[in-house]
């Protein structure tokens, strides 16, 4: 099935590849490049994680992306970035902020 999307795929995925560096430069982090999948299902369009040991997760709506690519492209993408971003910070001090508050907002 991933098979038919592989341009959608190849073009989100430089895009977010993209919108990381942009993130290190401006924070002047060491951000680590996202693992992807596609498995996400339902009305999320994507959704974004940083486990203990600070690597990041980026899970996908591939049927959603195929559906609303420019909209992933300009909203989705940055935003998510945006989440891996702050909750990335937040592991050095061993918080959760939460998902759309003060830290995120900034």
């Amino acid at each position: 099935m991933i098979e038919k999307y592989r341009n959608v795929i190849q073009k989100i995925e430089a895009a977010i590849r993209k919108t990381e560096e942009q993130g290190r430069q401006h924070y002047n982090i060491s951000l680590p490049n996202a693992e992807i999948d596609y498995s996400l299902r339902g009305r999320c369009a994507a959704q974004a994680r940083v486990d203990r040991n600070g690597q990041t997760f980026l899970r996908i709506n591939l049927q959603l992306l195929s559906e609303n690519f420019n909209d992933y492209l300009k909203q989705t993408v940055p935003h998510e970035i945006a989440h891996l971003i702050v909750n990335w910070q937040a592991r050095k001090q061993r918080r959760r902020p939460p998902p759309h508050g003060s830290e995120w907002q900034n």
